[in-house]
């Protein structure tokens, strides 16, 4: 589940609120993963952030690029977002999926966390 409103989640995949459009200003979001077991990441066809000012944060590491997105999750992994209320650009999206012996859906696997606003950050 998200804590705001600045992240969608559709099937097994969380992204910003209009990928692969660019995303609007100033939003965030907060989830946690809540699995007994490692989920699997892979990064959706476009991936692209503001550099200096928009904010991708997983498991406490700036993925300001696909290249830089773990490629494995642990329970309680957080997942942050924060754009900044300038430059849009098309945004993120981690794709997830399960180990074979697993059952349960993805979206039982998001936590909400508490809400971060960019005032947060200085």
């Amino acid at each position: 589940m998200v804590s705001s409103g600045g992240c969608d989640v559709q099937d097994d995949y969380v992204n910003s609120r209009t990928y692969p459009r660019p995303h609007g200003n100033d939003e965030s979001c907060s989830i946690a993963i809540n699995q007994d077991v490692d989920v699997g990441v892979s990064v959706g066809p476009v991936f692209e952030l503001e550099s200096c000012c928009d904010y991708l944060m997983i498991s406490g590491i700036d993925t300001g690029s696909s290249g830089a997105v773990l490629t494995t999750l642990a329970l309680g992994t957080a997942i942050t977002w924060s754009s900044d209320v300038s430059v849009s650009t098309v945004g993120w999206q981690p794709c997830f999926s399960e180990p074979s012996n697993l059952g349960t859906p993805f979206l039982s696997t998001l936590l909400p966390v508490p809400y971060v606003t960019s005032a947060d950050r200085t």
